[in-house]
């Protein structure tokens, strides 16, 4: 009995080393990863993410001031989720961007994209108010005197 038990337990080995044999470890990576944006409440944005992998595992979540929120998840758009304002392009293979339409300030915060593998973030701040100073306008000073 006890060499029966041996011999599955050999031929379950060999099984699981020739399968690790043959599985190639994963190279995939992101190719665009997000980048830190700004954008005038009202206006629309697109946070940019792509990935050399197949997507179906793929997600964007958002961390903000009222706590995280799952946007989308294997390319499907979460419960809740206001499918006028929020869009994953999923369209072409490998992207993952996501479009967030007419900006408020609650939109504001962390955006997390996953490919299943790696992840990516950046910050998206809402800009509600115009600046009250021109930063860059050059300031004119008075001529120096020479002694």
């Amino acid at each position: 009995m006890k060499s029966t038990g041996c011999v599955a337990q050999s031929l379950q080995l060999e099984t699981v080393i020739t399968m690790l044999l043959f599985l190639r470890p994963s190279v995939a990576k992101l190719t665009t990863r997000p980048s830190n944006m700004a954008v005038v409440a009202g206006n629309d944005v697109i946070i940019r993410c792509s990935s050399d992998r197949d997507l179906w595992n793929s997600s964007w979540l958002r961390f903000a001031e009222d706590g995280r929120v799952e946007l989308f998840r294997g390319g499907r758009r979460m419960p809740g989720i206001d499918g006028r304002r929020f869009e994953m392009d999923s369209t072409d293979s490998g992207h993952l961007d996501l479009s967030v339409r007419q900006a408020r300030a609650q939109d504001a915060g962390l955006y997390v994209c996953n490919d299943g593998e790696q992840r990516a973030s950046a910050h998206l701040l809402i800009v509600t108010s115009q600046p009250t100073c021109n930063v860059n306008r050059p300031r004119k000073f008075p001529p120096r005197k020479l002694q």
